[in-house]
């Protein structure tokens, strides 16, 4: 009788996706949720107790379904990391996002209008409860042009929560400070009002205080920060080979329009970048003798100018917008073919729609709103 001193590990997620990793369950005793979870937070034991015959039979079967696993010893523990980590993604283009869409539905098992949903949230939040082995392989599997991929355990990440005050009102003011909130400047009637590196529980109370109070109010996690990056003004005696040179160096922007750029002022130079990025361009601003801000992501909302709209397009691109905002639009009567569309869309359906217009022969240009938040 063959010794029952044995145990199948997963490593990782491998190349598995949603039907394989569903389909292996059946092979261990398990159910579907428990199997599935013990492959997402691997490394981890899916079975023990097992004949050397047995633990190579499950191996085979795990191998067929792109599952890396090994046997070990029943005397092996592992030392898992009970951290639980969220899979978010920033999109600054759209080039790759039909394949991007594509691959993680076939992970997932997700429906194209589930995939749609979750793509035009910043971020998008795409998988939780996952391990940091599992994290990082996706990240690595799934990594397109243009899109960032960010692991984020919630339990443990510092949070900011930011409210917006288009006019000055005491009573909002009030409400504000008691909710723990502080103006983002020392003016009286400062517009941006935010708590600070928060735990999730003490944003989460904010958010439900607030809420009750009828007050709208972007709950952020640090991890997912990210801004978009402006070039406002240049002073009148700017040292235009210096700034030549960080413009080409550092956003691969063509010399032969930076004379161009400077006519055009206040233009975006970067979307959706890190925290640290965007103050290490804009103290470069500053020793030139530029002005740059920097808006969040999270609260930036765009409108959208449609030019070249034909009738044998008008149909196509009000389908378009339906889709992507997930509601219905009306789309204003073109004039001239010109059409400007409120939306109040964020960025990744601002730019998923501009993406697409463009595909079609339109031209779209993005158009903040005046409730700009998070600056």
């Amino acid at each position: 009788m063959q010794s029952q001193g044995y145990q199948l590990q997963v490593n990782s997620i491998g190349d598995a996706n949603a039907l394989t990793i569903s389909a292996a369950h059946q092979h261990f005793g398990l159910s579907k949720q428990e199997c599935v979870q013990r492959i997402l937070t691997s490394p981890s034991i899916l079975q023990s107790n097992l004949s050397q015959e047995r633990a190579s039979q499950l191996k085979a079967a795990l191998s067929d379904f792109k599952l890396p696993c090994e046997i070990v010893g029943n005397d092996v523990v592992i030392d898992t990391d009970t951290t639980q980590y969220e899979l978010a993604a920033h999109i600054k283009r759209f080039d790759h996002a039909a394949e991007f869409a594509a691959e993680i539905a076939a992970f997932t098992g997700q429906t194209g209008e589930e995939i749609i949903k979750s793509l035009t949230q910043v971020p998008a939040i795409l998988l939780g409860r996952l391990s940091k082995t599992v994290a990082a392989d996706l990240i690595r599997r799934f990594s397109k042009p243009g899109i960032e991929l960010v692991a984020s355990a919630p339990a443990t990440a510092l949070y900011t929560v930011m409210a917006f005050m288009p006019s000055y009102n005491e009573s909002i003011r009030s409400q504000y400070i008691s909710l723990g909130l502080k103006p983002n400047t020392n003016e009286v009637t400062c517009k941006q009002w935010s708590a600070n590196n928060l735990s999730y529980s003490a944003a989460q109370d904010i958010w439900q205080k607030a809420t009750s109070l009828h007050l709208p109010v972007i709950i952020q996690n640090h991890d997912y920060f990210r801004f978009n990056l402006a070039l406002d003004t240049v002073p009148s005696e700017l040292d235009f080979d210096s700034f030549s040179n960080w413009l080409t160096e550092q956003f691969s922007i063509p010399e032969k329009i930076h004379r161009k750029l400077i006519n055009s002022l206040p233009i975006v130079l970067e979307r959706s970048i890190p925290l640290e990025d965007t103050q290490k361009h804009l103290a470069v601003m500053y020793e030139l003798g530029c002005q740059g801000s920097a808006i969040s992501v999270a609260g930036e909302k765009y409108n959208i100018e449609f030019k070249n709209i034909t009738p044998n397009t008008q149909q196509a691109l009000s389908n378009l917008l339906n889709s992507i905002m997930g509601r219905t639009i009306l789309l204003p009567t073109p004039k001239d073919g010109i059409s400007t569309t409120p939306l109040a869309a964020n960025i990744h359906q601002a730019l998923w729609i501009t993406h697409e217009a463009k595909k079609a022969g339109l031209l779209a240009r993005l158009i903040p709103t005046t409730e700009s938040k998070g600056q």
